[in-house]
């Protein structure tokens, strides 16, 4: 059975996504940067590129605890200007379009989910990356742009939430028959205690004959 969803709760869903997601690049630069590098080359990334990257991202994740979004504004977009090689600025980067994404700004959003595709070579943010620009675009109704978006090899650390957009992406288009697939691979990428696997479930029987 088909659910008809409103924009608000598509708004709604990428703010959940993103506390899962993304906020937990900004809120944890240690562990985000260990998950990326592991700590030794953590270690000898912060020895090779200096500290002054990582003072800005610092201090943007203070800003955006605290709330003071001027301030995250002001000092991320010195990060982005300054170290725009650095994963420190690609992550930045994401947390600008979370706190976008929280203030119901998908455009703007947008903007910062772009910098991260045109000018970090690094996986794991481009990623989250493409997956953001597609919820932004989903949640406006427009499932062919988000389609566009997920069109590359979705296999990597995030396949199972790149098949999971796909299918709620085809599922707004009325292919249920191709977001059955999409959903099935979504749940056969996720691990086995993932959170998102009774959704995941429920979708898919919503699709299915």
């Amino acid at each position: 059975m088909e659910i008809n969803t409103t924009d608000q709760d598509e708004i709604e869903q990428i703010k959940a996504w993103w506390n899962e997601n993304g906020t937990s690049l900004v809120v944890g630069v240690a562990v985000g940067l260990s998950l990326l590098f592991g700590w030794k080359g953590w270690h000898q990334y912060v020895d090779s590129q200096g500290m002054a990257a990582s003072q800005y991202f610092e201090q943007m994740q203070g800003a955006l605890i605290q709330g003071n979004k001027e301030k995250a504004s002001t000092v991320g977009g010195q990060l982005l200007d300054q170290y725009p090689g650095t994963i420190y600025a690609a992550n930045g980067a994401l947390g600008l379009a979370a706190m976008q994404v929280e203030q119901s700004d998908t455009a703007a959003a947008r903007v910062h989910f772009q910098w991260v595709l045109e000018n970090s070579s690094y996986d794991s943010p481009r990623e989250l990356a493409r997956l953001g620009m597609a919820r932004t675009y989903l949640s406006e109704g427009d499932a062919e742009q988000a389609l566009k978006q997920l069109m590359q090899d979705q296999s990597g650390i995030y396949g199972s939430h790149f098949n999971e957009v796909k299918g709620d992406a085809l599922r707004k288009k009325g292919d249920h028959a191709a977001a059955q697939l999409a959903y099935a691979e979504a749940l056969q990428l996720a691990d086995s205690m993932d959170a998102r696997r009774d959704l995941l479930e429920m979708k898919l029987a919503e699709v299915s004959p």
